[in-house]
């Protein structure tokens, strides 16, 4: 945690989208998980902000990962989903292989292959759910050519949240990392260094949430939204929209045969039911080990 203190805090060099911090500097637990397993699935190339992206708006929608699982399992009931179980301290994960100039053609769908793929819970998908809200809101906070999906990203979670619910936390990794004394001694040190060199206080260029904030209230702070918005009418136009599809293997895992066909949900964030073939997961080079 001292290395998101001190480089990754609002306002540093390497700020990072989804942590969310406080004005005391404790950063939450839950969206610390989003990250890092997001992170552990991207590619370590150019391509890794696109693909990030796609990870992050399926994180923000309740449930979506879940639904999917269910339509899965439902269409496959003798080679049902299985998720990763165990009490190893340490698993694998397969991250995902793609060219940087093929970063444009990671969609939703292929995040959630790369998800079942590699046998992630539903339960951790919920449980980084503020992930996905903070990279929202950090995205309405810098503004983007990109403005328009995440708009209708938040839109859709908003829907699915009177439809499903909050995503629940889980227990033993909830709550803020608070400080410890050598965080505080870093971190005036750093404070120091920055004043000596006459540099801008980095703390002041970043988005800190107040002491106290309610990571999980329905809407973000940082968008504007219009006088007249409604969720349950968005909610309404959310269930009688067409249902996109989502291709992924009987078995999940990198594809061999013809995938099977699932409906998602319905949904206004726009899927593309094609699969690159640049998003293969070859096991020998996508080896990435997580400790608990």
């Amino acid at each position: 945690h001292l290395w998101y203190i001190l480089h990754a805090r609002p306002g540093k060099n390497n700020e990072s989208p989804g942590l969310i911090w406080d004005k005391a500097f404790r950063v939450h637990h839950r969206s610390v998980f989003g990250y890092n397993l997001v992170r552990a699935l991207c590619p370590n190339n150019e391509a890794r902000p696109s693909v990030n992206r796609q990870f992050a708006l399926l994180i923000s929608q309740p449930n979506l990962y879940g639904d999917v699982i269910d339509a899965f399992n439902e269409r496959n009931p003798h080679a049902r989903f299985t998720e990763l179980t165990g009490s190893s301290a340490t698993i694998q994960l397969h991250r995902v292989f793609l060219p940087p100039t093929a970063k444009h053609n990671f969609t939703q769908e292929d995040a959630i292959r790369v998800l079942m793929h590699n046998r992630i819970p539903r339960a951790w998908i919920d449980h980084a759910y503020p992930f996905g809200v903070a990279f929202l809101d950090y995205h309405f906070k810098h503004p983007s050519l990109l403005v328009d999906s995440f708009l209708e990203a938040d839109d859709s979670r908003i829907a699915r949240l009177q439809q499903y619910g909050t995503p629940p936390a889980i227990p033993e990794w909830d709550g803020w990392r608070e400080l410890t004394q050598d965080d505080r001694f870093c971190l005036h040190a750093q404070h120091q260094d920055d004043v000596a060199a006459f540099r801008t206080l980095t703390d002041e260029l970043g988005y800190y949430y107040p002491i106290g904030y309610d990571i999980l209230q329905p809407r973000l702070p940082n968008r504007r939204y219009p006088p007249n918005f409604n969720p349950t009418s968005i909610a309404t136009n959310v269930a009688t929209s067409s249902s996109p599809m989502v291709t992924t293997n009987v078995v999940p895992g990198a594809p061999t045969t013809t995938p099977a066909a699932i409906p998602l949900p319905p949904s206004p964030v726009v899927v593309n039911a094609t699969l690159p073939s640049s998003t293969a997961l070859p096991a020998a080079e996508t080896d990435v080990e997580m400790g608990a």
